[in-house]
Parts: C-alpha cells; sequence; structure tokens
C-alpha cells in the first residue's frame, strides 16, 4: 500500500509583547470580555486568530491559532523563526501527520512499543460497536504540563468514506517551547514529533522515517526568574485547572461557588 502523509503545525498559543505583521485589524474584529482567566478582554480577528490582553502579571498578549488559522498562515520555519526573534514565547503546539494508515488500531495494538515514558498510558474511546475512533496516549490528568498525544479517525469526523487518520502531539509549556525552536531552526515535523513519541514498529517508520530531532537549546538559569514568575508557574500548573472546573462546574449548574472563592479572596489579608 502506498503511504500518504501529511505533515503540518495544528495549533499553535504563544505570547508576545505586540502584534504580529500579519496581524491587522479589520472590520470584522470582534472584542469582548475573556474567557481565560488572568486576560481581561480577548479579541477575535477576521481570520480566526484570537488576542488575549490584560493581564496584570505580565505586558504581554497572548495569541492562540487554531488549525485552520495556522493553515491560512502557512506557518513554516522561516515564520515561527520571526515569531520566536520577535521575543515570542510558545506555551502550546500541536503538530500532526494525516495518514491513510489506520494509526487508531496499529498504536493500540502495538502500544508496548511505545518508547517514550512520557505518553505510554492509554486512554480509548470507541463507538457503540466498540470500534476505537479516538485514542489517548499519556497522562490526562498531567495534560495541562505534559500535552498528550492523540489518534483518530479523520474521515469519521467528517464523515467521508476515505481511509483518512490523524495523529497528533499536543506539547505544553516547556515541551512546546524546545519544540517550538527545532522547528524555527529547520527541524523537520516528524523529526520533531519522534522526539516527544515514538514506537518502535516498522509501520511508524514508514510514516515518520528514522530521524529524531535531538537540538538543544539553553534554558533560563532558574536563578534569573523572579519570585512572582515563581509563583505565577506554580498558579498556572496546579491552581488553574481547579479554577476551571469550577467556573464550568457554575455555568453548567447555575451554582456561584466562583463568587464565594472571590468573596474570600476580597477578605484575605495580605503577609507582605
Amino acid at each position: 500500500m502506498q503511504i500518504d502523509k501529511e505533515f503540518k503545525v495544528d495549533y499553535l498559543q504563544f505570547s508576545a509583547n505586540r502584534l504580529p505583521h500579519w496581524l491587522v485589524h479589520g472590520p470584522d474584529d470582534f472584542r469582548t470580555r475573556s474567557n481565560k482567566l488572568f486576560y481581561t478582554h480577548m479579541t477575535r480577528y477576521a481570520n480566526g486568530a484570537m488576542m488575549y490582553e490584560g493581564n496584570p502579571n505580565t505586558d504581554k498578549k497572548l495569541f492562540v491559532l487554531s488549525g485552520s488559522v495556522c493553515d491560512k498562515l502557512q506557518i513554516t520555519p522561516v515564520w515561527m523563526q520571526s515569531m520566536l526573534q520577535d521575543n515570542g514565547t510558545v506555551s502550546r503546539i500541536d503538530l500532526a501527520v494525516t495518514t491513510n494508515v489506520n494509526v487508531v488500531n496499529l498504536i493500540q495494538r502495538d502500544n508496548k512499543y511505545i518508547e517514550t515514558k512520557l505518553y505510554n498510558k492509554i486512554q480509548i474511546i470507541s463507538d457503540v460497536d466498540y470500534t476505537p475512533q479516538t485514542l489517548y496516549c499519556g497522562d490526562l490528568k498531567k495534560r495541562g504540563e505534559h500535552g498528550v498525544v492523540r489518534a483518530y479517525d479523520k474521515a469519521f469526523q467528517l464523515g467521508i468514506d476515505l481511509p483518512m487518520y490523524r495523529l497528533e502531539v499536543e506539547m505544553k509549556r516547556k515541551h512546546a517551547t524546545i519544540s517550538a525552536k527545532r522547528y524555527g531552526a529547520g527541524e523537520t515535523i516528524p523529526a520533531i514529533m519522534s522526539a516527544k513519541f515514538r514506537i518502535d514498529r516498522a509501520w511508524y517508520h514508514d510514516i515518520f522515517g528514522d530521524d529524531i530531532s535531538t537540538m538543544r537549546f539553553m534554558d533560563r538559569a532558574p536563578e534569573s526568574i523572579s519570585e512572582i514568575e515563581r509563583k505565577m508557574l506554580w498558579l498556572e500548573s496546579q491552581v488553574l485547572p481547579s479554577l476551571q472546573y469550577v467556573i464550568d462546574y457554575d455555568n453548567a449548574n447555575g451554582t456561584h461557588n466562583w463568587s464565594r472563592l472571590l468573596d474570600h479572596l476580597t477578605k484575605y489579608k495580605p503577609t507582605l
């Protein structure tokens, strides 16, 4: 069988000090209150890009590009390098391959050959006939920190009768940062994906090849991080998921737990 495969950047989230050159205000822009914690406002642009601003802890704006926006902007290595050189910081990146190989069934069958410990836990979502439709690799409880790998039947999602499957590696925080730098430096998407998730099977080699990105970059020294930055990193990784759960629960059930927390916060006496 001839293997069809198409690799792409399928999602990108990054912060930057100013509007990128490709983000131009237009009559169809929509600005409203933010749906993200710590940000007061968000703007949806005509091409679908989202910008969040008003975070009191940083002057940077947060930009979110969905898969369709990434397609429109054509996220090339040159594009990525330009964004990084303009002081952009990537906090999430999804890299994906679309193929005619049924990766859902193959990963389910060969999951014991997964070579990375970061994404070796398997969770399968099946249809009423117990046919696997979506497969997750990784610890979903730590998704906010590490990300997750997912494979699914893309043709089923689109409602078409073709062999079309998608494998996505969703990377967060430090994993996203290093992968974005590797892409901007010229590493290929399959090599970057293989550095985070790889299965020691012939079919996997046929899709991804044998290259594995090993490019290293100097991290910022821990002593250069201020105390408020340390606290913010802890809040974002440990507290934010629980706060989001409270907000979603209130929205679904008409309760007021979030208001209760805010009331406690106004009564809290700081120790500074």
